[in-house]
This record gives structure tokens, C-alpha cells and sequence, in this order.
């Protein structure tokens, strides 16, 4: 059975997990999201009867026949994306126009990215919607008696609440005071001593760069500034040119910019900054250390080297 409840929340499983494997950075993790979110939401319909999946068309009712476990005699058509979302609304909690609208936006960028030459997913940083994304999901999952852990698993189920708190919250207004503050002080400043500022605390904010930490540009003054998360989730180790590479998906906690003296703590004040979005770093390690491998257990180092003569 095609629109049963069992084969489309494995889909939205196996779809959501492709999309966790991807580049945070890139177009594959919000397409591969979308597909998720939409059959969570077929998925949803589904565990009240599959007939809410048929498409009504026809007096014959052969896609509701079929739902209902008859045979049909053609390919089965199931409902739209936007008829999905709009019978959501019907039947979960919470989930109001608002929570359709986004639902169809994203669907939107899918149907320009497989049926036009438009990049709809380049350049969509996650600050623009995976935190909203998660909100909506969890209601989705709420409805079936899932939760995230079941969808995202452990280690993005923590990132994810933390998100969807910095939504729900009212941190935003506390981060743009912060910012608007912070520059109020620095426009105060000559010119001169400006660029002086900008020079000293970029400067600073590479220097004092570790892992876990990116550059990016003050929302304040427009200097370079430090942005630190922590580990969402990290890849397998993989060898690429004699160096093992790990990806590490990172969740932004604290800004700092030494240029201004602007400070954000905490996600909820990243996310109402638009500065909240996951992010991955690339970390690289020796083999031998990363293995902890015991090179002398392997070879004599005596055995590769000629001995000296003229020196007894």
C-alpha cells in the first residue's frame, strides 16, 4: 500500500536523514528537508485513514477505492502538497494558516528547483528556516505520536529544541536593543578612530579564532567578529590526501565582536540577531594521532637509517 502510514514515515525518515548527512552550507540539506516535511505531513494524514491522501477526482472514486484497500485500475494519484498541508491544518494541534503558508513556500522553492533552471535552494542559509522548520515538525510528530529524536535523532534532537525555543521566545528584542546600542556608541566615534577600532578588533577576532569558531561580519559596525557554536553532530572520519577530514555541524551560542564591544549570548539571541543559523567546520587530523597509532611497534627506525663511518 503505497499512501500507508508505516511506508511514508520510513520515507520521511530515510529523506530527513539524507538531509542531516548533507553540507549545512548547501542547496542538498534544505531540498532534501523539504521532501521530508512534506511526507511527514502525507505520513500524518495517513495514520487517520489513506483516503485523505486520494485525490477525489472522478466519479469512478477509483483513487478513494484504493485507498480504502480495493484494487485500482490505473497508477493511484494522491493529493497536492498544498491539499497535504491544508487538511494538516484540519487535524493537528496547532498547526494554523501560518504553519501552512511556510510549508507551501518551502514546496515552492522544490517545484523551481526540479521543474525550472532556478537554483531555489543555493544561497538559503539555514538561519532562514530550519528553526522553523524543526517548530513545525515537532507539531507534525506531535500528531503521530512521534517526537524529534524519532525524526532527527539524538544528537540534532537537542539542536533542534534549542531552536524552536529561540522561536517561541522573545529574545529578539533583547538582540536588536544589543546591536542598535552598540552601534549608537560606535557611530559616536571619529572616523579615525573607527577604522582604528575595526583594524584592532579584527585582527583580534582571527587571532583568538579556535575550533568550533567563524568569522563574520558585526550586524554593529561591520567588522570582522568571532561567532562560536557547538558540536551538533560530526561525520565519519574520512582519509582524503593522507589527512583524515570530519565535518562538524556546529549551533552559534555566542557573537563577539571586539571592534564594538557588541556581545550575544546564548542561541535565542543568535536567532533573533539572524544570526542562528547551523553551520559546518571542517577539522583535519594526522592519521598517526588520530589513530593513536604506535609507529614504533611497526618498524625500527635504526633499520632505515645507514650507520656512520669516520666518526668512531
Amino acid at each position: 500500500m503505497m499512501w500507508s502510514f508505516d511506508s511514508l514515515w520510513q520515507k520521511a525518515k530515510l529523506y530527513m536523514q539524507r538531509a542531516l548527512a548533507a553540507e549545512r552550507d548547501g542547496a542538498l540539506f534544505p531540498f532534501w528537508a523539504t521532501l521530508a516535511l512534506e511526507f511527514l505531513g502525507r505520513a500524518t494524514l495517513a495514520r487517520i485513514h489513506p483516503t485523505l491522501l486520494a485525490d477525489p477526482e472522478g466519479q469512478a472514486g477509483d483513487n478513494l477505492f484504493y485507498a480504502c484497500g480495493y484494487p485500482s485500475p490505473k497508477q493511484p494519484r494522491s493529493i497536492m502538497a498544498k491539499t497535504v498541508f491544508l487538511r494538516c491544518q484540519r487535524v493537528v494541534a496547532d498547526f494554523t494558516h501560518s504553519e501552512g503558508d511556510f510549508c507551501l513556500a518551502l514546496i515552492d522553492r522544490r517545484n523551481r528547483e526540479l521543474h525550472t533552471g532556478d537554483a531555489a535552494f543555493e544561497d538559503y542559509g539555514t538561519q532562514l528556516w530550519l528553526a522553523e522548520f524543526y517548530r513545525i515538525a515537532k507539531l507534525l510528530l506531535h500528531g503521530i505520536g512521534k517526537n524529534l529524536i524519532d525524526f532527527v535523532g539524538n544528537s540534532e534532537a537537542g539542536a533542534a529544541e534549542e531552536m524552536i525555543l529561540a522561536v517561541e521566545g522573545k529574545a529578539k528584542k533583547t538582540a536588536l536593543d544589543a546591536i542598535a546600542a552598540a552601534k549608537r556608541t560606535f557611530d559616536a566615534l571619529g572616523r579615525s578612530m573607527q577604522n582604528e577600532r575595526q583594524e584592532q578588533g579584527s585582527s583580534k577576532a582571527v587571532e583568538l579564532r579556535k575550533f568550533g569558531s567563524i568569522i563574520i561580519s558585526c550586524p554593529s559596525c561591520g567588522a570582522r567578529a568571532l561567532l562560536s557554536g557547538k558540536t551538533v553532530s560530526a561525520s565519519e572520519p574520512r582519509l582524503e590526501d593522507g589527512v583524515i577530514l570530519q565535518e562538524h555541524v556546529m549551533l552559534p551560542v555566542r557573537f563577539q565582536c571586539f571592534s564594538c564591544g557588541l556581545i550575544l549570548d546564548g542561541h535565542a539571541k543568535l536567532y533573533g540577531a539572524e544570526l542562528g543559523g547551523q553551520y559546518s567546520i571542517t577539522e583535519e587530523h594526522n592519521p598517526v594521532e588520530f589513530l593513536r597509532i604506535d609507529v614504533g611497534s611497526y618498524f625500527d627506525p635504526a633499520d632505515y637509517f645507514e650507520e656512520e663511518y669516520g666518526n668512531d
